[in-house]
């Protein structure tokens, strides 16, 4: 099992700038810069629901249920947004059971917050800049 540290404070997170977000049916990609220029995307496949939020509306601490993951991502435990996805799922489809393996992921940008219910991701480092 990866592990992964409860977050404290916003301070504890650090934010992907430069970034280009793509949606398309089943998977979001980010593309971005780390805070050490690192070069890279973030795929989730399949994903179920995604919320864009300015750093003005973003909730402040205390962040009881969010843990930072070895790859630098949050996962939301206990997400009220993924039950009440759930909540609705279950209503809509008694036998449907594709968000059993979903999690609630949070990518911090400049300026934004990326929310994301997926039920994986994929990290890689990409070249977004072009060499001259």
């Amino acid at each position: 099992m990866k592990k992964s540290k409860r977050i404290r404070s916003r301070l504890d997170m650090e934010a992907i700038y430069e970034i280009i977000v793509s949606i398309c049916p089943h998977v979001v990609q980010v593309f971005g810069f780390r805070p050490d220029d690192q070069e890279v995307m973030v795929e989730f496949s399949p994903y179920q629901g995604i919320k864009i939020i300015t750093e003005d509306c973003v909730p402040a601490d205390p962040l009881p249920d969010w843990f930072i993951n070895e790859d630098q991502l949050i996962e939301v435990r206990n997400s009220a947004w993924l039950s009440a996805l759930k909540l609705t799922l279950s209503e809509n489809d008694h036998d449907a059971d594709f968000l059993d393996k979903a999690k609630h992921f949070v990518l911090p940008t400049q300026g934004a917050e990326i929310q994301i219910i997926a039920s994986g991701y994929t990290l890689k480092k990409v070249k977004i800049r072009q060499s001259k």
